[in-house]
């Protein structure tokens, strides 16, 4: 089979079509000059090699409005390649008329055109002989490391880097201790977020227990547990009461804190990463008809933005949790704790740069802001097209309706 495309700027309408069903090639049919760059279809290339497909990708520059031409180029292809099919999904109107022209002109070739909706997931039989390439084939999908990749850019793991994104397995989804965190948290976002940053100041051991500074007070952070306010000492009381943590003093009058788990631990060790794994629980759990509404789903995650492991000079975005549905991914930012505009313009550009135009941006909120910044807030968001969850205003089951419809 071989697929001609007509090239579009969004990386997954461009193979949407190879990744239902595995072409021998896909041409790539441009108003460009130079036709779609080499690095491109190097990318494109080395995305389906991951894959385990070995694809041919070509690059062909047509010049718009010249019919005839465009006619020829068609008929060409078509006569040296059988099993055609061209996905009409972006391009110049030309293309379209030319890949129309050539199908009626010569219909032993058995020329397939197609469009494919990735928000509806089917696909339009523009050719009416009933058949398309979705015949017998699954529904595609990919994960949110192809969806980075595919847009040129690459998931940095925890097994690359010790801040990389980290890969959780399905235990944390029934987790008890993490549900014990969140009610604590739930109740008292604000004091939480300072308990802790008090732990953040804290120095970390070689086991991986934390012992407080001695001296050294930092006005906004107190060194220790003793200098705390009220609210944030009956954080770390249930923390203690509910064995999630344990806290010894030292004759020196440093406190040690040893963590019932990793997991406890990675909870504890950010402001934010308790409200963005409770996100990641809610959409990995979510179902419909049955089904898991979300394919893939990752935290914390690290992005290497120009996509190349070997560039020592490595320039970074971090976005909270991204999932996937399908082909289609939602960007959240995950806030306990106040936020700012500048939050809304980064949430944005990063969902425009890796996501594409089918991407959702989302921004989750676990504690309210002032009355009027709140509503200047929601009006920026709004021009962004970013959705606001609000999750304090919300009970565990609203909120896990709302991480559900993002899916929609």
């Amino acid at each position: 089979m071989t697929i001609v495309e007509f090239v579009d700027k969004s990386n997954i309408d461009n193979i949407s079509s190879a990744l239902i069903r595995t072409p021998e090639r896909v041409i790539f049919v441009s108003s460009v000059k130079r036709g779609i760059s080499s690095s491109t279809l190097e990318r494109y290339k080395a995305f389906f090699k991951n894959r385990g497909a070995d694809i041919e990708f070509t690059g062909l520059s047509l010049a718009p409005f010249k019919v005839d031409a465009i006619i020829d180029a068609f008929d060409k292809i078509t006569k040296k390649y059988e099993n055609c099919v061209f996905d009409l999904t972006g391009g110049n109107e030309s293309y379209i008329v030319a890949a129309a022209t050539v199908a009626e002109r010569f219909p032993e070739r058995n020329i397939q055109l197609h469009r494919y909706n990735i928000e509806s997931g089917r696909i339009v039989d523009l050719d009416r002989d009933g058949k398309t390439i979705l015949d017998g084939a699954a529904t595609p999908q990919i994960s949110v490391a192809e969806n980075i990749a595919i847009n040129g850019g690459r998931v940095i793991f925890e097994t690359e880097k010790s801040s990389g994104t980290r890969v959780w397995d399905d235990g944390v989804l029934g987790d008890e201790d993490v549900d014990r965190m969140w009610t604590i948290c739930k109740e008292s976002p604000n004091p939480w977020n300072f308990a802790v940053g008090v732990l953040e100041r804290f120095v970390k051991l070689e086991n991986g227990s934390l012992r407080s500074l001695k001296g050294d007070h930092d006005p906004k952070l107190p060194a220790s547990f003793s200098n705390c306010p009220e609210n944030t000492k009956k954080i770390f009381s249930k923390l203690k009461n509910s064995g999630l943590i344990t806290v010894e003093t030292g004759s020196d009058g440093r406190e040690t804190v040893t963590f019932k788990s990793d997991t406890v631990r990675h909870c504890l060790s950010k402001s934010g990463n308790l409200l963005e794994l409770q996100v990641y629980r809610l959409a990995k759990k979510a179902q419909s008809g049955g089904e898991k509404v979300f394919t893939d789903a990752l935290t914390g995650v690290l992005i290497d933005i120009d996509g190349d492991d070997g560039n020592r000079l490595e320039l970074t975005n971090e976005i909270d949790v991204i999932l996937q549905r399908g082909l289609k991914p939602v960007f959240i930012s995950c806030k306990n704790g106040d936020v700012s505009n500048d939050e809304l313009y980064k949430l944005k550009a990063v969902t425009a740069r890796f996501g594409g135009k089918y991407a959702k941006a989302v921004l989750v909120l676990g504690a309210p802001k002032g009355e009027v910044s709140a509503a200047n807030f929601k009006e920026r968001a709004k021009e962004y097209r970013i959705s606001v969850i609000e999750i304090y205003n919300m009970n565990d089951s609203q909120f896990q309706k709302r991480i559900a419809n993002l899916a929609r």
